[in-house]
């Protein structure tokens, strides 16, 4: 298995950041934040993602208002489950 590599996220991330999304998704339960919520956050506020190869295969976006942060999405792609706790997030995440 290749290791997976946590970076940033870029704009050229989004089409797969929104399939990531898509599938980690459970059948029948609405998410708590619209897709327009999710890309907000991840164009303008603060996201990072998990790839293997250049290919996303997990995706983390919050917002921070005043003194709190809202995680809007955790997604993790069906090929990459089991291995969240392999992805060392917060590092990234404090960087800034």
């Amino acid at each position: 298995m290749q290791p997976w590599s946590v970076r940033e996220f870029h704009a050229d991330d989004l089409d797969q950041i929104i399939s990531v999304w898509q599938a980690s998704r459970t059948d029948g339960a609405r998410p708590v934040y619209s897709l327009t919520e999710i890309i907000e956050a991840c164009s303008n506020d603060l996201a990072v993602v998990a790839a293997v190869q250049g290919r996303v295969v997990g995706a983390a976006a919050c917002r921070i208002q005043e003194d709190r942060a809202w995680i809007f999405m955790l997604a993790q792609a069906p090929t990459g489950a089991g291995r969240a706790s392999e992805v060392p997030c917060s590092p990234v995440w404090n960087e800034g």
